[in-house]
């Protein structure tokens, strides 16, 4: 019998997943003279913009993006790739108990057994993780020969604000 090798342990939701696809999204096209709207990261994902808008926010209050207001507004990242882990952007998305097994009853022997090992597998995905950096994916994305959807000259991309400005600043 063959075994199916996909981690049960941590459950990516779709939001984790679309955090993740836009970071990278934006790291693949964004240079010093462009940010990406909300909008373009949402065509991108095929989500609605204010779904996408929810998402990005909480990015930026995690600094991992810096989001910028008004009419050339949009969104770069607050760090280089290489700062920057998938467990970063999917730990300011977690729930409550997510990541941790908890509140299970069960037998004495599975509350001995189980739920220390499945804590501890929980443990070292995050852990592995926490490895992978946003460059980590760029790379896997060049060395197949994919690049993301729209680049920086192209789609609704925008120049940035001047740095410094008022409208540089964190989209609470």
């Amino acid at each position: 019998m063959e075994r199916n090798h996909r981690s049960i342990m941590i459950r990516i939701s779709k939001k984790m997943y679309y955090a993740v696809d836009a970071v990278l999204h934006i790291a693949l096209t964004q240079n010093e003279k462009y940010t990406i709207s909300s909008r373009a990261l949402a065509d991108a994902q095929q989500v609605s913009t204010r779904y996408m808008e929810q998402t990005l926010q909480q990015l930026v209050r995690r600094g991992i993006l810096i989001g910028t207001r008004g009419p050339r507004g949009g969104y770069r990242l607050a760090r280089p790739p290489e700062q920057i882990t998938i467990g970063d952007i999917l730990a300011g998305l977690r729930r409550n108990g997510v990541g941790r097994v908890e509140d299970i009853e069960g037998s004495p022997a599975g509350q001995a057994v189980l739920i220390p090992l499945f804590d501890s597998l929980v443990r070292e995905n995050i852990e592995r993780l926490d490895r992978i950096t946003i460059a980590d994916l760029i790379s896997g994305c060049r060395n197949d020969g994919r690049r993301a959807a729209g680049d920086a000259r192209g789609g609704r991309h925008r120049p940035s604000a001047e740095k410094g400005s008022r409208k540089d600043m964190a989209i609470a």
